[in-house]
């Protein structure tokens, strides 16, 4: 194995190490967001039960 195609895998298990955090970061703010939705929809629809 030559030494270019050892630095394309070394380089490769960065770049997919790295997308698999911003895909948790990303599933994690989504759930963030839906709670928070549900969260203000519920205060309004307790608003206009008054």
């Amino acid at each position: 194995m030559n030494e270019l195609t050892t630095y394309k895998k070394f380089f490769n298990e960065i770049i997919e190490t790295i997308n698999k955090a911003k895909y948790k970061a990303y599933k994690s703010l989504n759930r963030f967001h839906i709670e928070q939705n549900y969260e203000i929809g519920s205060i309004i629809v307790k608003n206009q039960e008054k």
